[in-house]
């Protein structure tokens, strides 16, 4: 019995360790994390200065990056049910319970951009979507975020206006990362009373360091955009160079660049998983 109550001290004295050293391997984590997104991105849109016909090549439908893309996203809905499935072996609380309906609402959302990536497989099993689903898609395509409704432009190539624009696919996959990926981010680490809501929701906040790389992400594809558009404008080439062969490259280059960041933003959720054991703090 005595020697049962010297070994709970030492048990008590290493836990305590461990717990001490979870911040700073979860920093770390993250930290590399981030030092991989910057690389990546650097990485990805040095393409741009690549020569224009394999740029072109690239994005080509079902290409290098609408390829990868898919693959990023997929991997990332992948390493979130491996989280689910972990905590399916493990006795949680109730608590930890809630905070896996995020992460399979998260996964299935990544699953669902995979799909969409692809066209669901349209061109890869060489299969014909409905007819009434290929006309209603600005594309002939089965995926969604071709659709009339969501599509940026008209039937008649216009850019839509009002509230036809504020519900483009595009603008709602804007809202949903900086919202997701730095609003709230920046939001429970500068307000207490903010972080301590989320802490109690149990949701998966994004580490600030990959946050920050989602906006230089965007930043990085204005600056490119940028000098396209005044490249055009000053006739340095023509529009048809511009934006077949370069703006709508980069415009895929910016979503690899966004499904590459979600997937780090998976492994990082794993990451603090292992480290914290099935019921501490997310």
């Amino acid at each position: 019995m005595d020697s049962f109550k010297e070994i709970q001290p030492i048990r008590k004295a290493r836990s305590s360790e461990r717990d001490e050293s979870l911040p700073k391997q979860r920093w770390g984590h993250q930290y590399t994390l981030a030092i991989a997104g910057l690389a990546s991105l650097t990485v990805i849109y040095s393409v741009m200065v690549a020569p224009r016909e394999f740029v072109r090549w690239s994005a080509d439908e079902d290409g290098l990056f609408e390829t990868a893309s898919a693959v990023g996203f997929g991997l990332a809905g992948v390493v979130l049910f491996l989280i689910l499935i972990r905590r399916r072996r493990v006795k949680v609380n109730h608590r930890r319970s809630v905070a896996s309906v995020y992460l399979l609402a998260l996964g299935l959302l990544f699953l669902f951009g995979a799909g969409e990536e692809i066209s669901w497989g349209q061109r890869l099993f060489a299969f014909q979507p409905l007819e009434r689903v290929a006309d209603a898609n600005v594309q002939s395509e089965t995926n969604i975020h071709n659709l009339d409704f969501f599509h940026q432009q008209t039937a008649d190539g216009k850019a839509k206006q009002g509230w036809a624009a504020f519900v483009t696919i595009e603008r709602l996959f804007a809202m949903f990362w900086f919202g997701f990926c730095v609003a709230v981010p920046v939001v429970h680490q500068s307000s207490d009373w903010c972080r301590n809501v989320l802490d109690r929701l149990r949701f998966p906040v994004v580490s600030i360091g990959l946050g920050v790389l989602f906006a230089v992400n965007h930043v990085i594809f204005k600056v490119f955009e940028r000098i396209l558009l005044t490249s055009r404008e000053a006739e340095l080439l023509s529009p048809a160079e511009i934006d077949i062969q370069l703006i709508w490259p980069l415009a895929e280059i910016k979503e690899f660049g966004f499904s590459a960041l979600f997937l780090m933003v998976a492994i990082d959720f794993s990451g603090r998983e292992l480290a914290t054991g099935p019921n501490q703090a997310d």
